[in-house]
């Protein structure tokens, strides 16, 4: 076990995931348990909230769907990575300013499509790259380090607010994230798929 983790710490592309897992992962959580806290203050109600929040995992769930297929298609999994950060930092950048419904909706969707949908690409290319490591050990790290980023966002952009109670700082700040973990997805480089 103990030469399986040293493989997967010391494999650079790994360790790449371990952050777009860890920031991804983090953003995401935080997003969707603050959810009404970032709509009330621009004028919806807890309702609205309830449909945005839903909206985002709707996206999601067909990102998934989408991504995977062209992902067993084309075989290829680096870009559809990059493609998915690219679309949930534009996505959650407009999210940050917006107060119109139908923006917030359809961006709200693309959100939740490029942000999920990074997570069973990645977590394939997880096992491409880990190889001999097991499926287990690297996709359990890769989900556990999301989790650990899911806490620590939620506890460290609690007091990121303007004085309305609009969580405009906190959005920016995880729009910036989200650019990190894009150009991270930069550095991988795809591995030939049988």
């Amino acid at each position: 076990m103990f030469t399986g983790l040293k493989k997967l710490f010391t494999n650079k592309k790994f360790l790449v995931l371990v952050i777009v897992f860890l920031i991804g992962l983090g953003v995401f959580n935080t997003i969707t348990k603050y959810i009404e806290q970032i709509v009330v203050p621009r004028g919806y109600d807890a309702i609205f909230a309830g449909i945005f929040r839903s909206i985002i995992l709707i996206g999601g769930i067909i990102g998934c769907l989408v991504m995977s297929i062209l992902s067993d298609k084309f075989k290829k999994r680096e870009i559809l990575i990059i493609l998915s950060c690219v679309i949930a930092t534009i996505s959650l950048f407009i999210i940050s300013f917006a107060y119109d419904e139908n923006l917030l909706y359809l961006f709200g969707f693309l959100f939740g499509f490029g942000l999920i949908s990074v997570a069973p690409v990645a977590l394939e290319y997880a096992i491409d790259i880990a190889s001999p490591v097991s499926e287990a050990s690297s996709n359990g790290f890769l989900m556990m380090f999301g989790q650990i980023g899911g806490v620590i966002f939620i506890l460290g952009f609690e007091g990121l607010k303007m004085p309305n109670g609009d969580y405009f700082p906190a959005l920016i700040i995880q729009s910036i994230l989200l650019i990190i973990i894009s150009i991270l997805a930069l550095f991988l480089k795809e591995k030939k798929i049988t």
